[in-house]
């Protein structure tokens, strides 16, 4: 997997915890209160900084109160993105 897939994947799924954050009308602390975590690293995750491993996917999910693949529908799998950036 390349490194700008990555990079994608990781944008893909910022924008989208955002979007379905402010649809549920809570705030990023209220998100990270809810997950556990600092504020800062729902920023993060929201800019494309950090990248979630599956746990914390799983809280996140829980404290929109979505499913775990609900909050992952955006990102494009690998070979779906491969056909679609060719270079």
């Amino acid at each position: 997997m390349s490194e700008e897939y990555r990079l994608y994947a990781r944008n893909q799924f910022g924008k989208h915890l955002a979007a379905l954050r402010k649809e549920a009308g809570i705030t990023q602390e209220e998100l990270a209160g809810r997950a556990g975590v600092d504020p800062t690293y729902i920023s993060a995750l929201e800019r494309g900084i950090r990248a979630p491993g599956f746990n914390m996917i799983t809280d996140l999910a829980k404290g929109l109160n979505i499913s775990h693949s609900q909050l992952q529908s955006t990102i494009a799998n690998w070979e779906t993105y491969s056909k679609n950036h060719k270079k």
